[in-house]
């Protein structure tokens, strides 16, 4: 994966996830207008808006710099004759040679050789920040009667080395539609290399996805359809893996698709029929194939015989209880030569009714110690290890944790920034609790919940999982700040496919556990039905009560 970016390493806890660096006339009521509106859907971004120039707003800009991961930086026609852009965009290449800020360039509307060589409208601009005769110095600065000539070098030296940079030209993505939506897409990546296992060379392991890649017999391009299986508990990372799997060995196939949550998909009446189209929609990278059945037309089947492909399909379970794999992708048979399936699941069984060999089946095992402190250490001290008075009860958090990293994150992240006394709190909850499990350490974050953010939580688990972002805010009304601490909790995740929101099988388990206990024998007084059967015996019996939020229906 040696795509991923460098993990940010700061002495400066990250408040903010993106920072936007932008000459406000130029773009605000348009371009970066939209652009904030969409990285606010997911990220926490700082836009300074309101805000008065003058001396005393500098103090806040340059803090708001330090504390975030991520530096937006849009050039536009007239950015350089802001003295205030240039002023942060100095700050920020600072802030990445000193402590390797990612920062991505976006150049609106202006040519990137016009912001690297100051040539254009950046002359024009330079030229207006000095007099006639010396463009270096001269004309009123915001400290002192005169511009230093330093001051200005490292105006240009700071957009010559940011126009370097990878970024985005408006001049080569259009509508800004599309180009906003590959910007966000972009941060989200750079984010996830980041916040999820932080290295995952170093984590997840080089040699663990060296090996499993090893298993599909990449280089015997005559070999049959070869299925390899991914299983594990939940939360242990088996999705990330098969991800970086996935983003290492896509280009050597024809057609590829990785399909997510298929257990969800297939308990649906059309779920079989959805499944194959989608397969077909990403394979044949988005072509219109007329698909109304499990029975596919047969130019698309010989089409398929004679085509390598890669599937991915994630969370397959209780398969026996649906239709075998041999529906699901038309019979294993009838993929090309060298075509290869990774089916990622809890349940081993499961992997062998798939026709997965048992020599074929990786098992994903947790973190060890030390792994498990590093990562559980970024996400409460935002460092590799702990403060030495705080070392006992990390190591005990960690244990309680067995290793599982969607546990490290969640409990590690509902402790961020939180005093000796607090970790000992938490500690001294799961001593008694005696019978503890996966369940009770994640259950540490929903209790540290306000009463609202329980409530969205528990409507996200039991019904609105799956659902666009904008869709629950309107049923849920004034709810974005809410989600927003989900998502920063890592309770939730928006995905980037249409910006639903999705939640890990485990937390969604964990949820709907939740609300059986509110009344284990009558559901009747529980504030969510979602099992059709509890659903029914409520209304026929009339035995709701006012404690219920919703429920769900399947018309």
């Amino acid at each position: 994966m040696s795509n991923l970016q460098s993990t940010p390493s700061s002495s400066t806890t990250a408040k903010y996830d993106v920072f936007l660096n932008f000459r406000g006339e130029d773009t605000r009521d348009c371009f970066t207008c939209h652009l904030h509106s969409a990285l606010q859907q997911k990220f926490l971004t700082f836009i300074d808006d309101g805000l008065e120039k003058g001396e005393g707003i500098w103090p806040t800009l340059k803090g708001a710099i330090e504390q975030s991961k991520i530096s937006v930086v849009i050039f536009s026609k007239d950015y350089a004759s802001s003295k205030w852009c240039l002023r942060e965009l100095v700050e920020i290449m600072e802030r990445k040679k000193m402590h390797n800020q990612i920062v991505v360039p976006v150049f609106y509307h202006v040519d990137p050789s016009d912001v690297r060589k100051q040539t254009g409208s950046f002359k024009a601009s330079f030229d207006k920040h000095g007099n006639e005769s010396q463009a270096l110095c001269g004309c009123l600065s915001l400290f002192s009667n005169k511009e230093s000539q330093e001051e200005v070098q490292k105006w240009r030296e700071a957009l010559t080395e940011a126009s370097g940079l990878g970024g985005f030209d408006s001049s080569k993505t259009r509508p800004d539609t599309t180009l906003i939506g590959q910007i966000v897409k972009d941060i989200e990546t750079k984010l996830m290399s980041e916040n999820t296992p932080h290295d995952i060379k170093g984590l997840i392991g080089h040699e663990r996805i060296k090996y499993i890649i090893s298993l599909l017999c990449l280089d015997d391009v005559r070999t049959n359809v070869q299925i390899i299986g991914i299983w594990g508990m939940g939360g242990i990372g088996k999705t990330y893996i098969a991800r970086a799997i996935f983003e290492n060995i896509s280009n050597q196939f024809e057609g590829v698709c990785f399909i997510e949550n298929v257990r969800e998909r297939l308990q649906n009446s059309a779920g079989l029929v959805s499944l194959q189209k989608e397969i077909l929609s990403q394979v044949f990278k988005g072509k219109n194939l007329k698909l109304d059945g499990p029975i596919i037309p047969s130019i698309i089947k010989e089409i398929l015989n004679r085509t390598g492909v890669l599937i991915v399909l994630d969370n397959v379970e209780d398969i026996d209880a649906y239709l075998p794999l041999e529906n699901l992708v038309w019979g294993v048979d009838r993929l090309g030569i060298g075509s290869r399936i990774v089916i990622i699941s809890r349940d081993k069984h499961v992997q062998q009714l798939c026709g997965v060999n048992d020599q074929n089946i990786f098992e994903v095992k947790g973190f060890k110690d030390q792994d498990a402190l590093q990562l559980f250490c970024n996400c409460v001290f935002d460092k590799n290890c702990p403060p030495e008075d705080r070392m006992v009860l990390s190591n005990e958090l960690i244990n309680y944790s067995k290793g599982n990293p969607l546990a490290l994150i969640v409990l590690g992240k509902s402790l961020y920034r939180k005093s000796k006394q607090e970790l000992e709190s938490v500690v001294n909850t799961l001593r008694t609790n005696l019978n503890r499990g996966i369940f009770d350490v994640l259950k540490i974050s929903y209790d540290g919940l306000d009463y609202r953010e329980k409530n969205i939580f528990l409507d996200i688990a039991c019904f609105l999982k799956g659902q666009n972002r904008d869709y629950v805010e309107k049923i849920l009304g004034d709810c974005h700040c809410s989600l927003s601490v989900l998502i920063h909790k890592s309770l939730i995740t928006i995905s980037n496919h249409r910006g639903t929101i999705q939640m890990h099988d485990l937390l969604e388990e964990m949820g709907r556990e939740i609300v059986s206990i509110e009344s284990p024998n009558n559901p009747g007084k529980r504030s969510w039905l979602w099992r059709q059967e509890d659903v029914q015996n409520t209304l026929k019996y009339d035995e709701g009560t006012s404690a219920v939020r919703g429920i769900v229906l399947d018309l």
